[in-house]
């Protein structure tokens, strides 16, 4: 067998990850473990795709979960849960197999929950494993991101459902299911308090690790037990390659090792012992310890005897006295682990093994990923994503990026696993620990302890239990004081109950307009083309890019591969360049084009120069001249083609092109701190919690994240819009009171609307007084969302209303207002906050699908009339737009917000949430710090996004000191960075 042929190869045999040997090795006789009747077996209907809105998205599938409640301290006592995250088989191994859940228990009075992977076991979509592993479009949604998201979904509705919402979840993973267990507690930490990963190797990716790091320590581990062994091994394959040259060799060779099929190449052969001693190394557990077992074969035979003899020794003495020996058994193509996997590495979990010339007992076989890439696309039709695994869960320079975020996480590893290579070996921080044994082999920690186990991994598995326990107790000690010392007025972090009231056609209408989030205020009627606001002197000192981005992040299905240019913007004028590694701030472009923010908002350029800073602005996908399908005509033709249209791929698209950036511009180490505002903010703020290993910090202005699943009150936005006009003139607050009960007066009378159509000089006649009500709603709203000084237009308002000569009717006062705020004008468009604008057309999209805010307001609590949320007429006036549900619950379960301080104060770092508490939208966002560095920045007076806007110098103190509070903690945030780097 050629060299060339055997690299060629050796890469679509990669070593398999799994936590039980038997899972790889499969005897037709093998059975399922035993297990107790004390699992009970339930499934749960699983959205098909998470990250995408599209009608074939909403498709479900029945995922299998497993609970033991025999131990369970119940919910009243805040009891944990273990969940055991499946992995790439069938969960039936799992259960009887993997023994630290039901072996620690009793300990922890805990409940126990097993999840399937989904396309493995009895959990396959599609309906039949042959449907769904049919092509690359079914099986496109098999994928890690996706799987992750059905553990969270999983695990919130079990604790619903068992009103176990303060019972702390561990979730506990071995081998590819530990790193899904890690990265589970990165993307998740809402949901899971901690992760124990047992054998993870998640720096085996994108050259992180050194290509032949698992074969080094496979020739390591036999050459410890014994060098003749491994010279043998390492002289076999020549020998091998010898034989099967000669005339019959395959024939002589396929006698000589009694394959249960005639060998067709070498490769056949060599692939199997291979596969042998790599399984031997891995699964090298005590007390039989298989590496002495294959060397004692090898080493035991009588003297004289041949290289290939003695191979075949080895053979019989690790799998056993056979008639015939199968060369597929650790690869058989039927099986659906061997199916799965390969699938899997083909799409996303593309670890680069190979063997250099250096490890000696193996012959040279690099890793090639142009020859892995053509492989997978003639087989799948799609190529591999190499990079993605470190785009979206990170993996690059550990140590410094979580040193100061995660928490909470155990990297358990032995040394003697090949796997080890790839995995985390020494304390990231003081809760994200590394616990390894040099003796130890792959997930032996989490397999069923036994009477004849090593003292070593006893004491490994004391020393995980013990900080388990250390997570829970702080948990717990944080938690309840929390709660009980909960100021009863305040609504931020409190579970709500809800009345649900009968609703008119009035409130009906009121939910599908709801107050626009928005940094910048944009009144005008028509938003203006893409670039034709921002005049050249700001446009001067940018230069336009265009990413070639992916249009689905999340699934491998070949249209998923499609691209479309999305547009950024960098200024280089103050950066300091990467060899000082100057910072890098990235505008966060939100539901809208970019270009308006290029002028308006001053944080960045007003800050560059103190800081010397690139700055970046990128446009959100589908707006501005960032648009897939080549038009936006085409883009918003219908929910499929508009399913693509979310935040999480839309932060996935910010941070690959903040990678490209940064490799682009050779500034690996210069720290990058994300910006945005209202809607912005909130990616901004997730962008950080998400992508903690590409943005160093975030500045959240105005981002309400709490406004989401009942979190914050409904009423709380027309609370404060209700206030900001009481604490301006109690007068102008009660006349606007009356005025609604006046406008439906009117109305009602004969030629009413035409009365009000002249009174108001409403441009178009109009049709009911919801028009005019629902326009003066939007207005006020309007204007207390920003209530920017010098001005103040609350002020304006209420000087109109308040300003009207004596016996004014409410009417007359009402339209004064109006007149002191838009000016005298021949005529006022009621349509003008609803025009179709791009703004207003992606907007209403992106609520009906996810950003589902429930904002209302009920009788008699606001200076409005009743508009209860009424979340099944919204559902349904969704459904009717576009066809398809929104998804309400969404956004907390990807990105949390139940619990925030609870969950964060101990996870996350480097976010600024800045509000103005007069902002309506103050009512949804965080206005107290969370830890030290998770901080609330808030004024009394402040208003909606005014932080981030041009300073001016008519700016009131209280602003100026509020940005010079962000500026100083950014500071900090980058002079600790640089410290961890070693740059100070």
């Amino acid at each position: 067998m050629t060299s060339s042929t055997r690299v060629a190869a050796r890469q679509f045999n990669m070593p398999r990850l799994s936590a039980l040997r038997e899972t790889i090795v499969r005897d037709p006789q093998t059975k399922f473990p035993s297990i107790s009747d004390d699992f009970k077996t339930y499934c749960y209907p699983q959205t098909l795709d998470h990250f995408n809105y599209r009608p074939e998205g909403y498709t479900t599938f029945q995922q299998r979960y497993v609970i033991n409640y025999k131990h369970w301290g119940g919910p009243n006592s805040s009891a944990p849960m273990f969940a055991y995250l499946g992995a790439e088989a069938s969960l039936d191994w799992d259960l009887g197999g993997i023994g630290f859940l039901n072996d620690n228990a009793p300990r922890f009075n805990a409940l126990q929950i097993y999840i399937e992977h989904r396309y493995y076991g009895e959990s396959i979509p599609f309906g039949s494993r042959e449907e769904a592993l049919k092509n690359s479009s079914t099986l496109g949604y098999f994928n890690s991101a996706q799987a992750i998201a059905d553990y969270a979904a999983v695990i919130i509705h079990v604790k619903k459902k068992l009103l176990a919402e303060n019972s702390p979840v561990i979730v506990i993973g071995a081998s590819y299911g530990g790193m899904l267990a890690s990265w589970f507690r990165l993307k998740y930490p809402h949901v899971a308090l901690g992760a124990l990963a047992s054998s993870a190797p998640i720096l085996y990716f994108d050259d992180i690790t050194p290509q032949e790091g698992y074969y080094s320590i496979v020739a390591k581990d036999f050459r410890e037990a014994s060098e003749s062994c491994s010279e043998t091994i390492q002289k076999s394959w020549s020998e091998i390659d010898r034989v099967a040259s000669e005339p019959n060799g395959l024939s002589v060779l396929s006698k000589r090792f009694k394959t249960c099929g005639h060998l067709n190449e070498s490769y056949e052969l060599t692939d199997y012992l291979d596969s042998i001693y790599t399984s031997a190394a891995q699964y090298n557990h005590p007390p039989t310890y298989p590496v002495t077992v294959v060397c004692g074969g090898i080493d035991g035979a009588a003297e004289g005897t041949d290289i290939l003899s003695r191979i075949y020794a080895g053979v019989v003495a690790y799998m056993g006295n056979s008639s015939c020996y199968n060369t597929d058994a650790f690869n058989d193509p039927n099986d659906e682990t061997t199916v799965g996997w390969r699938w899997q590495t083909c799409s996303e979990m593309v670890m680069p093994i190979g063997i250099s010339e250096n490890v000696t007992m193996f012959p040279p076989a690099p890793f090639d990923l142009n020859i892995f890439n053509e492989w997978c696309k003639s087989t799948y039709g799609i190529l591999p994503r190499p990079h993605w695994v470190t785009t979206y869960y990170g993996g690059n320079d550990i140590k410094l990026i979580l040193n100061r975020f995660a928490s909470n996480i155990i990297f358990s590893n032995g040394l003697r696993d090949p796997y080890s290579s790839g995995g985390v070996l020494e304390n990231i921080s003081d809760s994200v620990v590394a616990v390894h044994t040099i003796n130890g082999s792959h997930c032996l920690d989490v397999l069923p302890p036994k009477q004849s186990d090593p003292k070593w991994l006893v004491d490994q598995r004391k020393i995980e239990v013990e900080i388990i326990e250390g997570w829970i107790a702080n948990s717990q000690t944080f938690f309840l004081p929390e709660e009980m010392a909960m100021d009863p007025h305040k609504f931020l972090f409190q579970w709500l109950s809800l009345l649900c009231l009968i609703l008119s056609s009035c409130v009906s209408a009121k939910q599908f307009s709801m107050p626009r989030l928005g940094a910048l205020r944009r009144t005008i009627q028509h938003d203006h083309p893409a670039g034709t606001l921002v005049s050249p002197s700001v446009l001067k000192e940018f230069k336009t890019f265009y990413f070639t981005q992916t249009l689905d992040h999340f699934s491998f299905k070949p249209e998923s591969y499609t691209t479309f240019k999305q547009r950024y913007l960098i200024n280089f004028k103050y950066w300091g360049g990467p060899n000082a590694s100057a910072p890098i701030f990235a505008y966060l472009g939100a539901e809208a084009p970019i270009d308006d923010d290029l002028a308006d908002v001053g944080f960045l350029t007003d800050n560059a120069f103190r800081f010397k800073a690139l700055l970046i602005y990128i446009e959100h996908r589908y707006y501005g001249k960032s648009i897939p399908f080549g038009s936006r005509e085409e883009a918003l033709k219908n929910s499929s083609t508009r399913g693509f249209f979310n935040s999480a791929q839309a932060i996935a698209d910010y941070a690959a092109v903040l990678l490209c950036v940064k490799k682009q511009l050779f500034a690996k180490n210069s720290p990058v701190i994300v910006i945005g505002g209202s809607y912005g903010g909130m990616l901004a703020s997730w962008f950080r919690l998400k992508y903690p290993h590409v943005a160093l910090g975030a500045l959240a202005s105005s981002a309400p994240i709490l406004y989401f699943d009942d979190i914050t009150p409904q009423n709380g936005y027309y609370s404060i819009v209700t206030k900001d006009y009481r604490e301006v003139s109690e007068n102008c607050y009660k006349t606007i009171q009356k005025s609604w009960a006046e406008i439906d007066k009117v109305a009602s009378k004969s030629n009413g609307l035409t009365t009000l159509t002249k009174r108001f000089k409403t441009c178009d006649h109009l049709n009911s007084s919801y028009d005019l009500k629902d326009y003066l709603d939007y207005l006020y709203a309007d204007v207390a969302q920003y209530n920017h000084p010098p001005t103040y237009p609350v002020t304006v308002v209420c000087s109109g209303i308040d300003g009207v000569t004596e016996g004014t009717d409410i009417l007359g006062q009402i339209f004064a207002g109006l007149v002191a705020y838009k000016g005298k004008r021949s005529c006022y468009d009621t349509n003008e906050f609803n025009h179709p604008t791009e703004t207003n057309e992606g907007w209403r999209w992106q609520t009906c699908s996810e950003m589902v805010m429930p904002i209302g307001r009920g009788s008699n609590d606001t200076m409005f009339p009743p508009a209860p949320f009424n979340l099944n007429s919204f559902m349904k006036n969704c459904k009717s737009l576009y066809g398809i549900m929104p998804r309400p619950h969404w956004i907390t379960t990807f990105y949390g917000g139940h619990g925030t301080k609870l969950f964060l104060q101990r996870f996350a770092s480097n976010i600024i949430f800045s509000n103005g508490l007069r902002d309506p939208y103050s009512s949804g966002g965080v206005v107290e710090n969370i830890s030290e560095s998770v901080v609330a920045i808030f004024t009394v007076r402040g208003s909606h996004c005014l932080d981030i806007l041009p300073a001016k110098q008519s700016d009131p103190q209280w602003l100026v000191t509020q940005r010079e509070m962000e500026i100083e903690i950014i500071e900090g945030w980058i002079t600790k960075y640089y410290a961890d780097l070693g740059l100070i």
